[in-house]
C-alpha cells in the first residue's frame, strides 16, 4: 500500500514541475515512481527510501544537467511576461506627462512614464522601452498609429 503514496507523490511533483519547468521536480517525480515500483514488488520502506534517494541523486547529477542543456539549446531565448512587451508599440490614452499617463498596450491599459520626460498627447504612438513594476517606460515612435479594422477613421 505504501507504493500508492509514492505514486501520489510522483503525480504531485509532476504537477509542480509543470509550473516551474526547471526539471528539478521531474527528477524527483521519476525517483518517486522508482520508489513506488520498489514498494509494489514488496520492498520495505527503507528499501523504497533508498531507491528514492539513490535515483534522485543519479538523476540530479547526470540526467538533469544534460536535459537542461538540451532544453536550452532547443528553445530560443524568448522574452516572457512583462519583458515580452519591450519593443511593442502602444497608444497614449491619457496625457503622458513625465511620470504620469496611461497607454493601451497589447489590449490592456497600463500606467506609463516617459523615458526622457517628453510629453505625449492622447492618441500618440509610443514604443515601450522598459517595464518597471506595473509601469511601462515609453519613448517616441516614428511609425503611424494603425487604425483597428473595426473602427474606421471619421470622414470629415
Amino acid at each position: 500500500m505504501g507504493w500508492l503514496i509514492w505514486i501520489g507523490a510522483a503525480l504531485l511533483l509532476g504537477i509542480v514541475e509543470l509550473a516551474t519547468v526547471d526539471l528539478f521536480f521531474l527528477t524527483l517525480a521519476l525517483a518517486a515512481l522508482a520508489a513506488g515500483g520498489a514498494g509494489a514488488v514488496g520492498g520495505s520502506f527503507w528499501i523504497q527510501l533508498g531507491v528514492f534517494v539513490g535515483v534522485s541523486i543519479l538523476l540530479l547529477a547526470f540526467v538533469r544537467p544534460w536535459a537542461r542543456n538540451l532544453l536550452q539549446k532547443s528553445t530560443p531565448n524568448i522574452a516572457t511576461n512583462a519583458q515580452g512587451l519591450v519593443g511593442k508599440r502602444a497608444v497614449v490614452t491619457a496625457p503622458l506627462m513625465g511620470s504620469e499617463g496611461r497607454v493601451r498596450l497589447e489590449g490592456g491599459i497600463w500606467s506609463a512614464r516617459s523615458l526622457d520626460g517628453r510629453v505625449f498627447p492622447v492618441g500618440s504612438q509610443v514604443t515601450v522601452v522598459g517595464i518597471e513594476g506595473a509601469t511601462a517606460v515609453v519613448g517616441p515612435s516614428d511609425e503611424p498609429v494603425p487604425t483597428p479594422p473595426d473602427r474606421e477613421p471619421p470622414n470629415d
